[in-house]
Parts: structure tokens; sequence; C-alpha cells
């Protein structure tokens, strides 16, 4: 079981582009060898528009750049005028706009840590991320340039074997700019201090100042603003003096990282100092903060690692940030080579909820999770957006999860009917107390001595000290009883998992669409047989999609969840259709295999009668190893 489509990830080197890498036996040779430096990184550009993702469809989405190890924040701004400065002209004037650059933690850059020292710090294992942010100005305009003087234009030599022009010119009145050009990277100095000029071609010849350009220098509170100039050469250029050291600015920006991201417990050792990193960035995993449009090609996925033994404290480590409800996420489990197209992600949700249940807590068919004293509130907001994400993206739901305590969650408990109460303490209860139960509330009168003293054992068991005298007192109390058991003792619980499921009653505006999606995804005979779409085309072919017919028809609720799960990765009906596609298979190597990014059965057209199939079915789903993603 488990056949994916081979969408693997493959990380990006992270070696220092400056330095030269060498090996033990060869470093003689590779001293000076400039080819054996990586000049460039390949990092994801997002665009922030007054503090939200922009989608790819309306201008924004994540886009994949190569720029130099030796890139700042000055050339990152570049890059991101060059990809979003039309979208960013038609969603207002640039008067009122001010620019900045973010981190991967959506902090603000400073103006001379390079895109190297940044991976070499953090190292990812995948793309680092970096935000082009945008804010406009509500109510008032960016402040007006003051004259800037420039040097003559000359030529200046950044790096070796690379040259750039720089730009000169006069200020003079505003104006507005509308659509903006390529920009070139120049540079220049003015009256002895260090400067940097972005520039734009323009075909207006006269130079003036047009705007300014309002950014955030990364290090104090103040704001610098650069005069954005049409210079007589017909370009508008940025500028803004650099006035701390590398040095300084990269400590601070270290330091703005441990105080505003990090807990004291999460530290990374670099070559001299203890810095401060997120626990997620040290993981295997890439940790950019979701982009908004997750239907965008340009998206990266989220690689997250889990181990079987282990699922639920992964998961609840990987969804207790809020931010993954919105990332594209693929699933791979320690030790297995499946690769992840649905079927993998499916599986790990369905495992997640068949462990969580039985440990977390209370019930049968119908189970309620309690309060335990190594949770708090954010393991249950984790548990939330588990229950939020399987949903949303492979509708994944536990039905065993009590039927009041999802109405109480996301409509609250006045929604919560006598009718659906009692049903739901039927079903938190085991076989053999129900029957009794429900015998009692019918005809109390007619119990039996020994059925009268189980109906008080089963009423001690649920913390109830009270003893019914007839069946109308029997019936206030199980709604006493209920209401206790199902809402009340799970209040906590209720409070912190509402904050994440809140955007679950998009699915379930009122209770009898819940009431519906519970019958829908139980895995029925019925509900599982219309899955199954075939296309015989020989009387072999004919006969084994009969066989499975039959056998489906079998099958008790159990097993039907059990080779739902082995046809799909999931023991809820959460897909549409489960395809067949008929193998000529015999003798040793004959058996089903099961393609759960499909979903796709590769069934033998070769079974001579209903008990091979049955067989070998049989033999596949008693065996837990079948279950794991083994191939690709």
């Amino acid at each position: 079981m488990g056949i994916e489509d081979d969408h693997t990830l493959t990380a990006t080197p992270t070696e220092d582009d400056e330095d030269i890498v060498t090996s033990p036996r060869k470093w003689k040779k590779l001293v000076g060898n400039q080819n054996a430096a990586t000049k460039y990184r390949t990092i994801i550009l997002g665009w922030i528009h007054n503090g939200k993702n922009v989608r790819d469809k309306t201008g924004g989405g994540a886009r994949k750049i190569k720029v130099k190890n030796s890139a700042t924040k000055k050339d990152i701004l570049a890059e991101g005028y060059k990809l979003f400065g039309a979208a960013i002209s038609r969603r207002g004037n640039v008067n009122t706009t001010t620019f900045n650059v973010l981190d991967y933690c959506q902090v603000v850059m400073p103006l001379l840590v390079t895109v190297g020292q940044v991976y070499d710090i953090v190292k990812p294992s995948s793309y680092l991320k970096f935000y082009f942010s945008s804010t406009t100005l509500h109510g008032k305009t960016a402040t007006s340039a003051e004259t800037v003087t420039s040097a003559p234009a000359e030529t200046v030599t950044s790096a070796p074997g690379e040259t750039v022009t720089s730009a000169s010119g006069d200020t003079s009145s505003t104006s507005t700019a509308s659509d903006i050009p390529e920009l070139i990277v120049t540079k220049s100095n003015i009256s002895d201090t260090s400067h940097t000029i972005i520039t734009v071609a323009e075909e207006e010849e006269s130079p003036e100042v047009v705007s300014t350009f309002e950014i955030n220098d990364g290090i104090t509170e103040n704001k610098i603003n650069l005069p954005i100039v049409l210079n007589e050469s017909g370009e508008i250029t940025f500028t803004y003096p650099l006035e701390l050291s590398v040095e300084d600015e990269l400590q601070s920006w270290l330091d703005n990282q441990s105080v505003n991201n990090v807990d004291d417990d999460q530290k990374v050792q670099t070559n001299t100092d203890v810095v401060n990193i997120p626990d997620e960035i040290v993981k295997e995993v890439n940790t950019d903060p979701p982009p908004s449009d997750l239907s965008s090609p340009d998206v990266i996925p989220q690689l997250i690692t889990l181990h079987r033994s282990n699922i639920v404290q992964d998961m609840m480590n990987y969804f207790k940030s809020a931010d993954i409800v919105c990332t594209d996420i693929k699933v791979q489990f320690d030790g297995e080579v499946g690769a992840d197209s649905h079927g993998v992600s499916r599986d790990a949700y369905t495992c997640f909820w068949s462990n969580f249940l039985p440990a977390y807590a209370d019930g049968e068919d119908g189970c309620v999770p309690v309060v335990n004293t190594k949770w708090q509130h954010d393991e249950w907001v984790s548990v939330g957006h588990i229950l939020l994400k399987g949903f949303i993206d492979h509708k994944i739901f536990p039905l065993r999860l009590s039927i009041p305590f999802f109405v109480a969650l996301l409509h609250g408990e006045i929604s919560v009917t006598s009718e659906i109460l009692c049903d739901g303490l039927y079903n938190f209860m085991c076989h053999e107390d129900r029957s009794i139960l429900k015998l009692a509330i019918q005809s109390f009168e007619a119990l039996s001595e020994d059925q009268h003293d189980l109906l008080l054992d089963i009423l001690d068991g649920l913390n109830s000290s009270q003893v019914p005298t007839n069946g109308d007192q029997l019936k206030c109390l199980v709604m006493q009883i209920a209401h206790s058991k199902l809402i009340q003792e799970a209040k906590y619980i209720l409070d912190c998992m509402r904050e994440a499921c809140e955007p679950m009653l998009v699915y379930f505006p009122d209770v009898a669409s819940i009431l519906m999606h519970y019958d829908k995804a139980r895995p029925t005979s019925k509900n599982v047989r219309a899955l199954i779409k075939a296309d015989p085309l020989n009387q072999g072919q004919v006969n084994a999609l009969k066989f499975l017919q039959q056998y489906i028809r079998s099958q008790s609720a159990t097993a039907l969840a059990k080779l739902l799960h082995f046809l799909t990765g999931a023991d809820v009906v959460c897909v549409d259709t489960i395809a067949i596609d008929f193998v000529h298979t015999s003798g040793a190597g004959r058996r089903p295999i099961a393609h759960t990014c499909g979903p796709c059965l590769q069934l033998p057209d070769t079974y001579q009668s209903y008990k091979e199939l049955r067989e070998e079915f049989d033999n596949i789903l008693k065996h837990d190893s079948n279950f794991l993603m083994d191939i690709v």
C-alpha cells in the first residue's frame, strides 16, 4: 500500500558564497579557486501589503529569485520592485506608500546584513524566504524629499569582476510616479557619506523629486525617508545613507531575532557565539511563513517528517502555530520512502486520530477529549489546528469524536438539543451499558433485579450518586449526566479548540450539516461501494469486480474502516472515487496493490472464486506492516 507520485523535495546547498569549500585532501589546490565558491543564492521572495500576504492571482505570490551572496536590503528592495512594482501602482499612489524588507521571521531586515550571513546563521534545509513589504499611509502623503546633490557619474567596482555605474542629478519639484520600470543598482558618494542609489530607467528627461521611499533602518525606532529622484539621465533614484557598520547591524539583528522570535531554550551553536534561533529552523523542514495562495504553482510545500511511534506529539509540535493552517504541507514518515501526493497526508491525519482518541479522550463510539496534566492551552489549540487542517485539505474528520462535543465546539452548547445529547451519551457508553440504559428508559418497571443492580452500577460509573425510582426521574438524570460528561467536563478544551476551529463554520453552518457529514463520511457498505469505479472489459475482470463488491458487503463497520484506510489512506469516506485498475497477474506475485494517492486499486483479474479474493484481502488487512508507505 502507499504508492505515491514521486514529488520529493531537494534542499539547496548552504555553503558560504565567499568562502572556498575545501576537502581535507584537496584544500591546497582549491585555494584561490573562484570556481570553488558559490556566488549566488536562490531565495523565495513574497509580497506583504498592509500586513497581509498578497496572492499570486492579484500580483503577489511566492517567487524564486537568484541573488548574490553579498546581496543586502537594497538589492532585495530592487528585486521586489521589479516583481511587484506594477501591482503596487495599481493599488494606490506611490506617494502614499512606504516600503521595507522583512526576513524569514517577518522581522525588519537591517541595511547591511547580507543574504549569505543570514544563510550561515539560519542554515535552512530549503530556500530562505524574504518579504517585500509595502504599507499605505492612509490620510497622508509620504514626506517630500529635500534637495540631494550627488557626485558626478562614475564607475564603481563593488566586487571582483563586477562593475556598476553611478547616477547623478539634482532635485526639484514634486510630481507623481506611476509605473516603475526595471531597477538598476548604482553607487555614489555624497558629501563624503556613503550612499546607495537604486535607479530606474524612465523616459522623461527633466530631473525632479517624485516621491520618498520610507523604510525602517532595522535597528532603531527611527524611519529613513529615501528620496525618489528623476535625474538628468531620466532615471528614478532611491538614496539612503549607510551609517552603521556591518558588525553592529548583524549583532543587533541577531539580538532582535532572539528577543522577538524564540524561547530561551531554543539555541543553535555557531562558530563563536550562541545565537537564539527558532527550533523549527533546526529541523530539516522549511519553516517559511505561509503564503496566502496555496493553489499557486510558486508555493513551496513544507515537508514535515513524522514518526509513527510518536505521531501524536510530532504533529502537536508542528501544528502549534496557526500559520501552518495556511501552508501547503507534504508529509514523510521516518524510515518510509512513500512520497506524498495526498495519500501520505491522509494516512498521517488518520493515524493521529486513531492514536489520540484512545489515549487522550474518554468514550467508545463517541469520544470526548479529557483534560490532563501534560497539556495546556497551546496543546489543545494545536489539536484544533490538526482538526481544521485535516478537514480543509483532505476532508479527514474523526467520526469517533462525540457529536454533542463538535456541535458545542462550533455553535455553542445552546445548539445541542436534548436528542443529540442523549444519543451522544449512548455512543459514549459501551454496547452492553448502552442497551441496559435504553431498556431502563423505555420500561423502568420491567427491569429485573439483576438489571436494576447493573443500572445502578452504570450510573455510579458515570459519577452519579442519585438513585432513580421511576422512568421520568431516570430520563432527567440521564440528561444531566450527558451534559456533564460531554459538555461541562470538556469546557476548557472547547474554549481552547474553538480558537482554531472557527473557520470550519464555513463548512458546517448549522447543526444539520454536521449530522449530514457524519452520515456521509461513515464507512458503510453502501458508501464504500459507491466509491468503486471500474470499467471491466472481459469476464475475468467482471468476476473480480463482483467478488470485490461481495467482499465489501460482508465486512463489519470496523473492517470497512480498515479496508478504506488501505485503499485511500483514511478510515472515513473523504474521496470521490476509488479507481479500479485491472492487472493480469497470477501465482505468488498476485496480490491487490493500493495507490492511496489516486486513490487507485490494482486488482488482479485471475481470481477463480470469491474465497481466493477474500483470503488475499484478509491476509493484507490483518498485518499492520502492509499499511506502511514503503513504495514510491
